[in-house]
């Protein structure tokens, strides 16, 4: 246990110490501890899929700008009765209010607070990075896990058919069981460094509810005393047609607007403490495995061999070794899936495969844009991504350095940007 002793120095590690020990005195997972079980929570990847989208859905969702809104009335009246036309209508007058009103304004500290939270929410795949370290070593470390788990297997069979136990079976069962114990110590140590990373980043997000919150409100009365000022200057305009259908619409609009961003940002929330809860969980069945491993190991070291049969009933490797390999698999297949796949030496095959999902076509080999890694499946993330590239310009095969727009990643059609991005790979 000392790994968990030195992460406690941490403030995001006693958060993950703390969900790990009330989670694993939850009665299921003392009914799991009796059975001297270790499972493996199956939904850390589901868990950790969410998040990110809500990441990139909180993005789109602050990204939206509130106008500009067309005014316009045209009325005709009669503003002059002379006495000569007895009583008819002399003079005729025509009036057009024509202009546009823009709320966007009214949302700068709100921006500003988004800004942040999206400023934090860019370091979500730098934050993910220890974790997806240790998920791509899973694969080598089941079969590693497999190997060596066999070697005591097989000494436990021995047993069971009359062979010994004797010197030579302890010191095998003893050399495996310390390597197992090694491979989890390193394997421990990895999701750690991951999950205090991971605890970090959910930690900030929740930080920002408050903050949101507050400038979601201040941004709500901003545009209300706005729309109320609106409202009085056009009563010195003698059209009045549409305009209270108009302003009751921009009313709406407004409101949807900022319930959007409140929903997106307790989706988000939620998310968080999800993905929180399931990477504390898997680190604590990692520690539970490794616990286990080493108090049969102590227990080999301290007894004589007569007892060594007896101790390896304690373990249950063909179980812990299925888990492995059911781990195994779901990282092999996130990974391959290019979810958050952050090495170069791929990079440039999972931009190529993104490009091709937006485009529908085949794009050429060779692609010199490796500093883009991540699969952009959706154009939230592109938008983040992309933000400084002008998509006219890659149209056309501009630089990539040239100003760009994320408002123009945003209004453009997949199938355009794909097959400009495409294009920017010839």
């Amino acid at each position: 246990m000392k790994s968990i002793v030195k992460y406690r120095k941490h403030l995001n590690w006693l958060v993950i110490i703390v969900l790990s020990a009330v989670l694993w005195l939850s009665p299921v997972n003392v009914a799991i501890a009796q059975n001297n079980s270790v499972t493996v929570p199956r939904d850390v990847f589901s868990r950790l899929e969410q998040l990110k989208n809500e990441v990139s859905n909180m993005r789109s969702v602050a990204s939206k700008s509130l106008g500009p809104y067309p005014i316009y009335t045209r009325c005709t009246w009669c503003s002059k009765k002379e006495w000569w036309g007895l009583g008819l209508c002399t003079k005729e007058t025509t009036e057009t209010w024509d202009t546009k009103v823009d709320f966007t304004w009214t949302r700068r500290s709100l921006s500003r607070v988004l800004e942040r939270v999206q400023q934090n929410t860019n370091t979500f795949a730098r934050s993910y990075e220890p974790t997806q370290v240790w998920l791509k070593g899973i694969p080598d470390f089941s079969k590693k896990f497999d190997v060596t788990a066999d070697i005591v297997l097989a000494v436990q069979q021995e047993i069971k058919s009359g062979v010994g136990p004797n010197n030579q079976q302890r010191k095998t069962v003893k050399q495996a069981l310390q390597e197992l114990g090694e491979d989890l110590d390193r394997s421990s140590s990895l999701l750690q460094g991951g999950t205090s990373a991971l605890a970090a980043f959910l930690q900030q997000q929740s930080a920002y509810k408050r903050d949101i919150q507050q400038a979601i409100d201040g941004a709500d009365r901003s545009a209300k005393e706005a729309l109320a000022n609106l409202e009085k200057q056009s009563q010195t305009h003698h059209c009045q047609g549409g305009l209270n259908e108009k302003y009751a619409s921009i009313k709406a609009d407004f409101s949807r607007s900022l319930q959007e961003i409140s929903v997106a940002f307790q989706k988000l929330e939620g998310s968080s403490r999800e993905a929180e809860k399931s990477l504390a969980q898997l680190l604590g069945s990692v520690v539970s495995s490794q616990t286990e491993l080493k108090s049969v190991l102590d227990l080999v070291n301290a007894a004589g061999n007569d007892k060594l049969g007896s101790f390896l009933e304690k373990l249950h490797l063909n179980a812990a070794k299925q888990q492995w390999r059911d781990l195994a698999n779901s990282a092999t297949s996130n990974l391959s899936s290019g979810w958050l796949t952050n090495t170069s030496s791929s990079s440039g095959q999972n931009f190529r495969a993104a490009v091709v999902k937006v485009s529908g076509e085949t794009c050429p080999s060779g692609s010199t844009l490796v500093a883009y890694k991540e699969a952009l499946d959706n154009r939230a993330v592109l938008s983040q991504k992309l933000g400084t590239w002008d998509i006219a310009r890659l149209a056309n095969g501009g630089s990539m350095d040239g100003s760009g727009y994320n408002s123009k990643i945003r209004a453009t059609d997949e199938r355009t940007l794909g097959h400009a991005l495409c294009k920017r790979l010839q």
